[in-house]
């Protein structure tokens, strides 16, 4: 799953706003395709840790983080996947005087050619800013059918840390086969390809509520040459899940962030 994460986000560096990037739609397509999936799967080695630069040569992260996420299903089903977000904490340190609502730093998700954040890894020019274009988001808001009824709803917030976060809640539910619960209370690992540490859940959260990645699996990613590292406040994930058979819904709403389910 991890070095799945980091072919993800090297795909990702070709992403930006389709109206300025022509290249766009072919970048989707080919990360949509089955042999591109089939490709990137023959390159991992279950047994060993791969390096990010084998990946890579250009590639600089967002660093959003002032997200949040709310996920809504009514009594005939309609339902709704929301990413709200002002960017970074407090957004950009401004409100309007008259709405006392605060104003974003959504120009902070482009890409800068003079950025200097990080010097070791240049950025990526398809998110590059340009007047009236689009910056490149984490959001992931995801509402899921089978057979076109409402299974599901997901989303979350943690800025690039959403995407690993909703990817591992929806195998726990559809692959380990884990209740809605279990799924998003599980602990997770997030790798962000540079720098190369894979960081691992090991914390109380503020509904006192502890998580840990098991010992037994930090010493099997140790052996498989990542280097771990222990952190804290991570991203958050909702999530609603309708048994199809019985028509009843599921909400559960992540601990690490002190939310909490409602419904009537």
């Amino acid at each position: 799953m991890v070095e799945a994460i980091k072919k993800m986000l090297v795909k990702r560096k070709g992403l930006g706003d389709p109206d300025f990037e022509k290249h766009v739609e072919d970048v989707v397509n080919d990360m949509l395709s089955d042999d591109t999936a089939t490709d990137l799967k023959g390159q991992i080695d279950d047994d060993k840790a791969s390096d990010p630069w084998s990946h890579l040569k250009r590639l600089r992260l967002l660093r959003d983080h002032g997200t949040s996420h709310l996920c809504v299903v009514g009594r005939h089903r309609g339902a709704v996947s929301m990413t709200t977000s002002i960017n970074g904490l407090f957004g950009a340190l401004f409100r309007s005087c008259k709405t006392g609502i605060i104003l974003n730093n959504q120009m902070d998700d482009f890409n800068i050619p003079t950025d200097i954040s990080n010097p070791t890894i240049p950025s990526a020019s398809a998110n590059y800013i340009e007047p009236f274009k689009r910056p490149l988001s984490s959001m992931m808001p995801t509402i899921f059918l089978k057979d076109q009824e409402l299974e599901g709803v997901i989303g979350g917030s943690g800025g690039p840390r959403i995407i690993p976060t909703t990817i591992q809640v929806l195998l726990n539910y559809f692959i380990h086969q884990l209740d809605p619960g279990s799924s998003v209370f599980s602990p997770r690992l997030y790798h962000r390809l540079l720098p190369k540490t894979l960081e691992y859940e090991n914390w109380d959260t503020v509904t006192n509520y502890h998580i840990e990645m098991p010992n037994y699996d930090r010493l099997v990613l140790k052996s498989k040459g990542h280097l771990i590292k222990a952190v804290s406040d991570m991203s958050h994930c909702q999530i609603v899940i309708q048994d199809l058979i019985k028509g009843q819904l599921t909400a559960v709403s992540d601990p690490r962030k002190g939310g909490t389910p409602a419904g009537y």
